[in-house]
């Protein structure tokens, strides 16, 4: 039996093809973002086409010769717009190929702990959560980056940016941070800020993450204080 598993996020699109029969990894495929709120249809489409086809290539193996077609995709599960918006999406690129889609979180969560009672939270560049407890699972956490996504990729560097923005106005010491968001963007800060107010590019923000993590490593202290931060949330 041969299974085509895709995980797909705001950041990556990764296929794996395997054969469940002689219990071995076959090949893998990478392409780009393929969330469906992050990005758009067309984008999210051609980047899990991309994964898929890689993934075929590597492996010399057909669609057609493919039992089961398992995706774990950010967005699904969200919303019904959003659910639908993702089957569409997948229809394009498997045709008449019959699939499961499900959110990537819960793809997660049972494989990590199978059908047995557990818990999983998942960071990345957003974040969502599954537990189970006597049998029945919940999802908590997940609501997106503009109000959710504690503990993320793209919560921390929004609160680096907040930081910057209370650096440039003297309310707290320094600048560090303000230079550091005008390196990031290529632009002076007051630009860079208006920019990000008209166009939310939510992995673009993500990926200042690993320069506030790599100042956190520095000993910056602010930095310091945005991955605690991050790693707490009060009710």
């Amino acid at each position: 039996m041969m299974i085509l598993s895709v995980d797909g996020g705001a950041t990556k699109t990764c296929a794996i093809l395997y054969d469940d029969e002689r219990k071995r990894f076959v090949s893998s495929g990478i392409a780009g973002p393929s969330h469906f709120v992050s990005v758009s249809p067309d984008v999210s489409e051609k980047n899990i086409r991309e994964a898929v086809n890689e993934a075929l290539l590597e492996g010399d193996e057909n669609i057609d010769n493919v039992d089961s077609v398992i995706l774990g995709v950010a967005g699904a599960g969200d919303s019904i717009e959003t659910t639908e918006r993702g089957e569409k999406i997948v229809q394009r690129v498997l045709g008449r190929k019959k699939f499961v889609l499900n959110n990537d979180g819960y793809v997660a969560y049972r494989m990590s702990n199978l059908f047995q009672d557990g818990v999983m939270f998942a960071p990345g560049t957003g974040s969502v959560g599954f537990y189970q407890k006597s049998g029945k699972l919940k999802r908590i956490a997940g609501w997106g980056w503009f109000a959710g996504d504690e503990g993320s990729a793209s919560w921390i560097a929004k609160r680096a940016i907040t930081l910057a923005e209370r650096q440039k106005d003297g309310l707290i010491p320094g600048d560090t941070f303000v230079r550091l968001i005008e390196e990031y963007f290529s632009d002076n800060f007051k630009e860079a800020i208006g920019h990000l107010e008209i166009v939310h590019d939510k992995r673009k923000v993500s990926l200042l993450a690993p320069r506030v993590s790599q100042f956190a490593s520095n000993g910056d202290e602010l930095a310091l204080n945005a991955i605690r931060e991050s790693t707490y949330t009060p009710v």
